[in-house]
């Protein structure tokens, strides 16, 4: 129903399509994203709008999968993390953006909390070293999607978009790992992308961040932020933490840090009167799967 227009979300983000045709062929079980000839479950054509994320997640697979694929099947979510990150995506360009912070809190949520239980994969894994047991697992997919998410914020979208339509070029019907990656992107956008790749993809587990407490002299804010780990020992650098100061009213001024280590600190000086404050703390990063994982399971879509 929405093909074309989803097309067209993906060709200007991520560059001309790569094939020559657009095929889909009707299949008796699961998807796969052949280059220009998708398999797709004739149980999911229903003429209504309830699987288009699986043919939006397909049709992404087009370039990431397709036309650049992952190295091995440890780096899966060089594919099926970014496909689904366009689930997402897609969401933002048909629907707004507040479809595409929807889905992708829905994602955060079942990832915090199931991901490595037994109803998951059973453990924390770094992205780029995924059993096979698990190569299509919650991991791979869901927390893949929330690392691009995050690479999003991290880059700001004047530099993301661009950078990863290079990246495409640069490794185009090859195959590319993580680690190859995270040198293309540092040299696109001359960013330095270590510290972020050993945060989110090298190391299991998530960072967690969370005021210590805040100092107040006068109209400076002195706020002290923690580093703790959940799923690691490992504390990571380079994090840009946003702050957001709300009084009593519910106006809001917001500043950046830079976490590097365990402690970090930064004197804020308020642009509003604040006889009584709120102070929030959001990573710029934000992590749906068990609906999804269990419909893929049961119908026995692998990609």
């Amino acid at each position: 129903m929405n093909l074309k227009n989803i097309l067209s979300i993906y060709e200007n983000h991520w560059g001309p399509y790569p094939f020559s045709r657009i095929g889909y062929v009707s299949t008796a079980k699961g998807a796969m994203e052949h280059a220009a000839n998708i398999a797709y479950p004739y149980g999911t054509i229903n003429n209504t709008t309830d699987y288009e994320w699986l043919y939006a997640h397909e049709l992404a697979h087009m370039w990431f999968g397709d036309k650049t694929t992952c190295s091995s099947a440890a780096d899966m979510w060089l594919n099926e993390g970014w496909a689904v990150f366009n689930e997402f995506l897609y969401r933002e360009g048909l629907y707004g953006t507040d479809a595409y912070k929807t889905e992708y809190r829905e994602v955060l949520n079942d990832v915090l909390h199931y991901a490595h239980t037994p109803q998951g994969d059973g453990d924390y894994y770094a992205l780029n070293a995924i059993p096979q047991n698990i190569t299509y697992g919650t991991t791979v997919y869901d927390k893949g999607a929330l690392v691009v998410h995050t690479l999003r914020n991290y880059l700001g979208d004047e530099q993301f978009f661009p950078a990863i339509q290079d990246y495409l070029q640069m490794y185009a019907y090859q195959s590319a790992s993580s680690e190859d990656m995270e040198q293309a992107l540092t040299t696109i956008t001359g960013t330095d992308l270590h510290d972020f790749f050993e945060n989110w993809v090298y190391t299991p587990g998530f960072p967690h961040f969370e005021i210590d407490s805040v100092i107040r002299q006068g109209d400076e804010q002195m706020v002290y932020v923690q580093q703790k780990g959940t799923g690691r020992d490992f504390l990571s650098s380079s994090n840009h933490i946003e702050i957001t100061f709300m009084d009593q009213n519910r106006n809001t001024w917001s500043d950046t840090m830079m976490v590097d280590g365990r402690w970090a600190k930064k004197g804020c000086f308020l642009r509003l009167f604040l006889q009584r404050y709120l102070l929030i703390i959001m990573k710029k990063c934000r992590m749906r799967l068990f609906s999804r994982k269990r419909w893929l399971q049961n119908l026995r879509i692998l990609t």
